[in-house]
């Protein structure tokens, strides 16, 4: 019986780790911000990485806002409600981002 005890601890300690990770997957949040596109890092909106959302997604975002670097006088506002995989390091390990998974919602106007 001891032995049977001592797997069944083994075998949910190791089911705990392995699930772990799927318990911290991602989470809806507020991006508002300036548009960027920095050649090095890619498209970032307020600490949002938008380098991994679809080519849809991505046009629907500049549809609304106006294209990161364009020629407009002012630069592109926006507001964007995404599901992201939290707070990852940037690919530089100078900071942190999230990744945006899917776009929710959009909007241009101010950051606040």
């Amino acid at each position: 019986m001891g032995s049977q005890m001592k797997c069944l601890a083994l075998a949910s300690l190791v089911g705990s780790v392995l699930v772990s990770p799927a318990l911290a997957g991602n989470v809806e949040r507020t991006c508002a911000g300036i548009l960027t596109d920095m050649r090095t890092i890619g498209v970032q909106l307020d600490g949002c990485d938008l380098n991994s959302i679809s080519e849809s997604e991505f046009k629907r975002i500049t549809d609304v806002c106006g294209s990161p670097g364009g020629i407009d006088e002012t630069p592109p506002t926006c507001r964007l409600r995404a599901i992201v995989s939290p707070h990852r390091p940037n690919q530089y390990g100078t900071g942190f981002v999230d990744i945006v998974q899917k776009v929710l919602n959009v909007s241009k106007g101010s950051v606040r």
